[in-house]
């Protein structure tokens, strides 16, 4: 399902993270692209910005351990501490 131009597949319900839906004026943005493609990954949502980690290579068997942090003011992706226990799929991130 995911098509590689650094998708993010939502546990197979979205296709790309490359679109934000602004509810007032009624229509679909481009969004920036994180720096790796991405399946099975984990995502929260904390203090406004968007977590994602790990995951698989998007149809390769690499896990990857990064981690990066989506703000929507600036539209841009950074990297943050990677996973300490190395490279996982098929995550569940929570934010308290």
């Amino acid at each position: 399902m995911s098509v590689c131009r650094h998708p993010v597949v939502w546990s197979t319900v979205l296709t790309d993270i490359d679109g934000s839906f602004a509810r007032l004026a009624g229509h679909w943005s481009r969004l920036s692209s994180m720096s790796v493609c991405r399946s099975s990954f984990g995502v929260a949502a904390l203090s406004g910005k968007i977590y994602v980690a790990g995951g698989g290579g998007g149809g390769d068997s690499e896990c990857h351990d990064s981690v990066e942090c989506f703000c929507p003011y600036t539209n841009r992706w950074a990297a943050v501490a990677p996973l300490r226990q190395g490279g996982r799929s098929g995550l569940t991130l929570a934010s308290i």
